[in-house]
């Protein structure tokens, strides 16, 4: 048990039995001395801390307690005495070496360039050193520069966009799949790469129209729900190309994609032979020689303003009204429209975008309109969900087990215009201190740069001795070609740091092309970060959802 006393009312009493004298009074104080008050102090000691004479004088020593048998190996003590001596030649040395595991012998120049004067300080379990422009931060077991340098610009470029086809075109890119007749029209050709067919005048109306389909030649399933990468959201674009051969008289268009097998061709406006579609419909404004009709709301007045059109769409689910389709005699136009603005007709929910069964497109005109359609596609999905144009940021940062470390924001990349797609990011190589990185994104929706992926700091649970270095993580995810960044080798296992193209043995072993055949047990903490380029494709809503946590804050002055 330890006695803590601060006053002895009986004074000095030297002469009494240190067992059995009185606990009122004091019997001897070691290493203490009184002053002329009265008042007791640890008289101050002196250790020599070198074997030998330092070159160019030492005027600055520094000590800090640090346990090395965690940082450098069970050869060092948990209660190392680690000093630090400045010389006046602007060198920091430091004692317990990786070669001398002594207190007495300086074998580690910390940094030259110094100057002659020196400071020291603790903090975060590091000790900090400066001399000059010299500023350093030892671990015990790592001794780097303070602060982290800014990374250089990330890569970036957008991808191809997630698609599919959604025409059922054959392996030619042809349409020979479609329905050997028009169900209604005239001069109806599928032979090519596109569908023709002339509008025929509609019986007891002014209207002229044409159908074509996809559905009774060919009744296999179209599954247009998955993409070329990811699969379909709301979100998706869907678009397709149309020429006519007179705009003037072009009312609309109807797409519809039938979930049933259709019986028999019927001409008609609606699909009453199947029950479960989906439709949407793309409306012309029409000109001064057409009179409209209040009665449909197709036929749209020629004097309606930006603003009256906006109203009617908004009022009228599944159609677009197309503002200016390209004018002229047989020119291309290509239509659009989110997946989600199709109407879904019919109550059967078993039935969906992966269950499509035929295809179904009406063309209205006031003459008989010659149409050609083609190049029928959804873009987009999960993976295709960033539209807008993006700029990102890279931040290199070291997890030092007491506090995480991160460096200057990096040069912002070239701005990269994407729609309905994804980035793929190329990260530079980190710094030589950095364990993993941060990369931040901005867009022309978010106010600043947000998180929207972290490149981790992964430990591997062993390394070999190998010709190429084995390390073994469970489920490492990675593949043949990966680079990574290894980080935290002390002793002789120093030389696996670096930045590496792995090999891929198992799911859960890959090798690095170092030889550490002659390295050892095991010294440091070894880690790795896998900054191969990746694809981006988070959305901003995503990205926002980390709020301010997630946002990347700094300012240059």
């Amino acid at each position: 048990m330890e006695m803590l006393r601060g006053v002895w009312p009986e004074g000095w009493k030297p002469s009494q039995d240190e067992f059995n004298g009185s606990p009122q009074g004091l019997l001897r104080a070691d290493n203490l001395r009184q002053d002329e008050n009265g008042v007791l102090s640890l008289v101050r000691g002196t250790k020599r801390v070198s074997g030998a004479p330092l070159a160019d004088g030492g005027n600055f020593i520094y000590s800090s307690v640090m346990n090395l048998r965690d940082k450098l190996g069970v050869t060092y003590p948990t209660n190392a005495k680690v000093r630090y001596v400045g010389l006046a030649n602007g060198t920091l040395a430091r004692n317990y070496d990786p070669t001398n595991k002594s207190e007495t012998a300086f074998g580690l120049a910390v940094f030259t360039g110094g100057i002659s004067t020196f400071a020291g300080a603790n903090c975060f379990g590091h000790n900090l050193i400066l001399s000059g422009t010299q500023k350093y931060k030892d671990r015990g077991d790592e001794q780097w520069p303070l602060g982290i340098s800014a990374p250089n610009g990330t890569g970036v470029t957008s991808n191809v966009p997630p698609f599919v086809f959604a025409d059922n075109r054959d392996g030619s890119g042809n349409f020979t799949n479609w329905d050997t007749a028009a169900v209604e029209g005239t001069s109806y050709s599928k032979v090519n790469d596109y569908v023709q067919v002339t509008a025929a005048a509609v019986s007891g109306t002014s209207l002229f129209r044409s159908i074509v389909q996809r559905g009774i030649l060919t009744t296999s399933t179209l599954n247009l729900n998955t993409l070329s990468s990811g699969v379909g959201t709301d979100e998706d674009l869907f678009q397709f190309a149309i020429r006519l051969s007179n705009t003037d008289s072009f009312i609309k268009v109807r797409v519809e994609y039938l979930l049933e097998t259709p019986v028999v061709n019927i001409p008609a406006p609606t699909t009453q032979d199947v029950k479960n579609y989906y439709w949407h419909e793309w409306t012309n404004r029409v000109t001064e020689v057409i009179t409209p009709d209040t009665e449909a709301p197709d036929l749209i007045p020629w004097e309606a303003t930006r603003e009256e059109l906006d109203n009617l769409a908004r009022a009228t689910s599944g159609v677009t009204f197309v503002p200016s389709i390209r004018s002229g005699v047989n020119v291309w136009s290509t239509l659009q429209a989110k997946r989600g603005t199709f109407n879904r007709v019919g109550s059967d929910d078993a039935l969906n975008w992966s269950t499509v069964k035929g295809i179904r497109v009406l063309v209205f005109a006031t003459d008989a309109q010659t149409s050609v359609v083609n190049s029928f596609q959804f873009t987009g999905g999960t993976l295709g969900s960033l539209t807008g144009d993006f700029s990102y940021i890279q931040v290199d940062c070291r997890d030092t087990g007491t506090y995480i470390e991160t460096s200057l924001p990096g040069v912002p990349s070239t701005d990269v215009t994407t729609y309905a797609s994804s980035n793929l990011i190329t990260p530079v190589v980190p710094n030589a201190q950095a364990n993993f990185i941060r990369i931040y994104r901005a867009s022309d929706k978010t106010d600043g740069y947000y998180l929207v992926q972290e490149l981790t700091r992964e430990l591997p649970t062993a390394i070999s001795n190998a010709a190429a270095a084995v390390f073994t993580k469970a489920t490492h995810g990675l593949v043949n070609g990966n680079t990574i960044a290894v980080r935290g080798g002390n002793g002789n296992w120093a030389g696996i740091n670096g930045n590496h193209v792995v090999t891929v043995l198992t799911p859960s072993t890959f090798s690095i092309p170092v030889n550490s055949t002659g390295f050892g047990t095991l010294t440091g903490e070894v880690s790795y970060c896998n900054y191969s380029a990746f694809t981006d494709s988070l959305s901003d809503t995503e990205a926002l959802i980390g709020g301010i946590d997630a946002r990347l804050e700094f300012a240059v002055e």
